[in-house]
């Protein structure tokens, strides 16, 4: 495992929902590509019904520490989720 501060301070935090999917290294850089895997029960943070359906996916790279001069990034794949009651759409979350 080439990255380090990030993924490290989620298991610190003692959140166990991240899969590591893959890992590249080139001379350039590393990347690594992990997934957040959905909780049970969703809460819809406008009207805090659990009446909730996933709606997509969406991706974010974070730029992490340098390793041998090299930038490192994490791509977090997570879901996007709908409450079926107000409508609103928003992001699973870590905590």
């Amino acid at each position: 495992m080439y990255y380090k501060s990030l993924l490290e301070t989620l298991k610190d935090e003692g959140d166990n929902r991240i899969r590591v999917e893959d890992e590249f290294s080139s001379n350039d850089e590393y990347r690594v590509e992990i997934t957040l895997i959905p909780k049970d029960i969703n809460i819809c943070p406008s009207c805090n019904s659990t009446n909730v359906i996933k709606f997509g996916k969406k991706d974010r790279t974070i730029k992490d520490d340098f390793i041998s001069n090299r930038p490192t990034f994490i791509t977090l794949f997570y879901n996007r989720l709908k409450c079926n009651n107000c409508h609103k759409m928003f992001n699973d979350t870590l905590n």
